[in-house]
């Protein structure tokens, strides 16, 4: 997922129900496609090689802090855990600022995820 989270996205994508802990790692990886996609539009160059590797893990750091906060299992959070989880990361990330094409791509992969869902999977 770090090196190609747009490609894992496509992958896990195709499967019909995802469990929670995809989901989870899904929505991680769109919340990187987006901000990776941002920061090239602000840059307008390449961004640095480690530049996926290092945002995966201050998302990933960032998400877990969130979880333990409102007390959901990072493991297999239930549906309303994922998504009261993912609305605060979308706070502390600043999503709704994000270009309209870049922030309409996410919010319809992220629905897409979601809709994929399917509890104790």
């Amino acid at each position: 997922m770090l090196n190609q989270p747009a490609q894992f996205i496509q992958e896990k994508l195709s499967k019909k129900e995802l469990s929670a802990n995809t989901v989870r790692d899904l929505i991680l990886a769109t919340f990187l496609v987006a901000l990776q996609k941002n920061e090239q539009m602000l840059t307008e160059k390449a961004l640095p090689e480690d530049w996926l590797t290092l945002k995966a893990v201050e998302i990933r750091e960032k998400a877990s802090r969130i979880f333990a906060s409102v007390e959901a299992p990072f493991e297999y959070p239930t549906r309303a855990q994922l998504e009261k989880c993912f609305a605060e990361l979308e706070k502390a990330y600043n999503m709704a600022k994000l270009p309209d094409e870049v922030r309409s791509e996410f919010d319809s992969k992220r629905a897409l995820i979601l809709s994929k869902f399917r509890e104790g999977f």
